[in-house]
C-alpha cells in the first residue's frame, strides 16, 4: 500500500486542504493519506504498510511518487508514471488516440520485442520509438502532457497496455 504524506496543510486553509487531499487521492485513491506538521510523521505508521509487493495484482504502469498533475497557466498538466513492466506500443497508440486530452507523451519503455530500454515519443497521430542508446540507465517512466485529462482513467488505460511478465520457474524433474 502507497503512502502519502501531505507536510504543511496547517498552514492553508481549509478549501486548500480539501482540494490538495481530493487531488492525491484521485491520483492514488488506495493510497493511505497522512497529514504531517513540520514533517512530524511517527515512522511506524509510514513503516506498517511497507511490503514487498507481489508481481500478482501489482500495477504495471504507476505514479510517479514525486509528481501531481502540475498545473500551468495556460491549463496544460504533465504527470510523470513510473513503468514496471513492458508495454505493447501498438495498445499505447490505440489508447493514447482515444485521449484528445492527451498532448504528448515521452519517456523510456520495455518492449517485449527486443531487450533493453525504448525511447517513445507520442503527438497525436505519430509515435516514434527507438532503442536507447545512451550510456546512463535512465528510469523507465513516461511523461504524460495534456489539459483536462482524466487521470486515473488514463492510468487504468495504460494499465491494460502492460505485457504480463512471464514465469521463468524451472520444472523438477519426475
Amino acid at each position: 500500500m502507497d503512502t502519502v504524506i501531505l507536510n504543511k496543510l496547517d498552514a492553508t486553509d481549509t478549501a486548500t486542504r480539501a482540494a490538495v487531499e481530493q487531488r492525491v487521492r484521485t491520483l492514488a485513491p488506495r493510497a493511505r493519506v497522512l497529514r504531517a506538521s513540520y514533517a512530524d510523521v511517527d515512522p511506524s505508521r509510514v513503516l506498517r504498510s511497507v511490503r514487498r509487493p507481489s508481481q500478482q495484482g501489482l500495477a504495471a504502469v504507476t505514479p510517479s511518487m514525486a509528481t501531481v498533475p502540475a498545473d500551468t497557466t495556460r491549463g496544460f498538466e504533465n504527470v510523470t508514471f513510473e513503468v514496471g513492466s513492458a508495454m505493447d506500443l501498438d495498445r499505447l497508440e490505440t489508447v493514447l488516440c482515444r485521449y484528445r486530452s492527451v498532448l504528448r507523451l515521452k519517456g523510456f519503455v520495455r518492449t517485449p520485442a527486443a531487450p533493453g530500454l525504448h525511447e517513445v515519443q507520442w503527438v497525436p497521430g505519430a509515435m516514434e520509438v527507438r532503442r536507447y542508446q545512451g550510456r546512463r540507465r535512465p528510469p523507465a517512466e513516461i511523461v504524460v502532457i495534456g489539459r483536462r485529462i482524466p487521470w486515473e482513467r488514463l492510468l487504468r488505460a495504460l494499465n491494460r497496455c502492460a505485457v504480463p511478465q512471464r514465469s521463468h520457474r524451472k520444472r523438477r524433474a519426475a
